[in-house]
């Protein structure tokens, strides 16, 4: 052989070995990366070029419209009501509380000028008793407006989204049906779908979500924001990294800084050990005078001081303080209260005198809501604190709904485990991988095993795909990006 057939022969081997690495990494592209199927791309692009300077100018030109009426008539009711709806709605889109508050204020003044007959200000209450997860009033304010509007859709659909929030969900299914069924709109359809998700029923549900992205309207920026962040934060649950990041940074191309969207990102970041890229995520959430306050801030601040304990950060015990003291303000002051977020920061965080208080929270909350995730919370303080059987009990309930969640099999496999029912916790463990391959217990931020536990419970919750436990791999080689 020549050295020319040599040079040849070592060009060709080169040329096939690049190949392959290029296609290798285009397959890797195409199920991890941000590709996104046409269907669920913003059909409207083109009006996104105005972008955020002009939708921030018609956001001021309306609220200067109204505030221009009402100094000429300072009691008009109808003006008040209009415009507690744009800072409702300018809420919605950043998050701020302050826009909440001025909304309740302008309501109210509304209502004193106004008291029969004024849809629009009750609506805006409504709306912001659900925010503050007050419930109760949030469906008294719907009932009053369906006692002189029997069918107003928005009244309806915010029952629906109240029983969906109380875990009632016979009565959250029949009025959203009626209500996508009646009137099909993007948001009718999206409110179907969580219900859908939330009893199991995941391909009508995707199938609901899919429809509402068909019927877009090209003024609803919010809307259509809101519904790729949720379809992105189930695909995030479901292993499906590439889809999820897709919809979400589409979700952030059509209304930038959009929170819930940031939020799922920074989830997905985590999960994926990027955690740079995700504390980045979770500072665009907090805003920059630290004299405002945000819808989301308390998710910023836990979800800081998760990526400080993976990283084994000295900062951690700092992170997790910070964090407790916005939950414990936003409860104190009573706007946008978490009571189950806050026992769920205690769990997670993992001191032993935190428990009882955890216990006390989670029960409280489950009087006002009974959804699975408040019963997965509860189950977690019950489990922690050794009474197994009523954990797992409540464990059963949350599962009885049909939500195929991975937490919730990752809760109720541990239990089982405890209670030293091993097929049990290896059938949880199954179904856990089936729903979500990718699940890890600690970048998801529902803790990991004790030391000491039994290896083959390792292998069913801790870490689905190899067996490692958690806290191995959640740090590992090539976790900090």
């Amino acid at each position: 052989m020549t050295l020319a057939d040599t040079v040849h022969r070592y060009r060709i081997a080169g040329f096939l070995a690049l190949a392959g690495l290029v296609v290798g990494l285009g397959l890797l592209a195409w199920r991890e990366g941000s590709r996104l199927p046409e269907a669920y791309r913003y059909r409207f692009g083109g009006l996104l070029e105005a972008r955020s300077e002009a939708r921030r100018g018609a956001y001021q030109a309306e609220v200067a419209f109204y505030q221009e009426r009402l100094r000429r008539n300072p009691g008009s009711g109808l003006d008040l009501a209009a415009l507690a709806g744009v800072y409702l709605k300018k809420g919605r889109v950043t998050g701020q509380s302050s826009w909440y508050l001025l909304a309740q204020q302008a309501a109210e003044r509304s209502l004193e000028a106004l008291p029969f007959f004024n849809t629009g200000a009750l609506l805006v209450l409504a709306e912001i008793a659900e925010a503050q997860h007050d419930f109760g009033r949030a469906a008294r304010v719907a009932g009053e407006i369906l006692k002189e509007e029997r069918s107003n859709p928005a009244a309806r659909a915010l029952l629906a989204s109240v029983y969906l929030a109380q875990g009632r969900l016979e009565p959250a299914g029949r009025a959203a049906e009626e209500l996508a069924a009646q009137n099909p709109t993007p948001g009718h359809l999206v409110q179907r779908a969580l219900v859908r998700l939330a009893v199991g029923a995941d391909e009508k549900a995707l199938s609901d979500f899919r429809q509402a992205i068909a019927l877009e309207e090209p003024d609803d920026f919010y809307g259509a924001a809101r519904t790729r962040s949720l379809l992105g934060r189930y695909h995030l649950r479901r292993g499906e990294a590439g889809l999820a990041r897709g919809l979400l940074e589409e979700a952030l191309r059509i209304a930038p800084n959009y929170p819930l969207a940031l939020l799922y990102l920074a989830e997905l970041e985590t999960r994926q050990g990027r955690y740079r890229a995700a504390e980045k995520l979770y500072r665009r959430i907090l805003p920059q005078d630290r004299q405002t306050y945000q819808l989301y801030d308390h998710a910023a601040y836990t979800g800081l001081a998760r990526l400080a304990r993976l990283q084994g950060s000295p900062g951690e015990e700092a992170a997790w303080e910070r964090a407790e003291s916005v939950l414990r303000r936003e409860i104190g002051q009573g706007a946008f209260g978490h009571r189950r977020e806050l026992a769920r920061l205690l769990l997670e965080r993992g001191r032993p005198a935190d428990l009882p208080e955890a216990l006390r929270l989670a029960q409280a909350e489950l009087k006002v809501r009974q959804d699975s995730e408040t019963l997965e919370v509860l189950a977690w303080a019950l489990e922690r604190g050794g009474r197994l059987e009523e954990a797992q009990g409540v464990i059963d309930r949350a599962l009885a709904t049909g939500r195929r969640e991975a937490g919730l099999y990752y809760r109720a496999a541990r239990i089982a485990a405890a209670l030293g029912q091993q097929e049990q916790a290896e059938r949880y463990g199954s179904s856990l991988r089936a729903i979500d391959p990718a699940f890890d217990p600690a970048r998801a931020g529902l803790g990991s095993l004790p030391v000491g536990r039994p290896a083959a419970v390792h292998q069913v919750v801790d870490d689905p795909l190899s067996g490692r436990p958690a806290a191995v791999h959640q740090v590992g080689a090539g976790g900090v990006e």
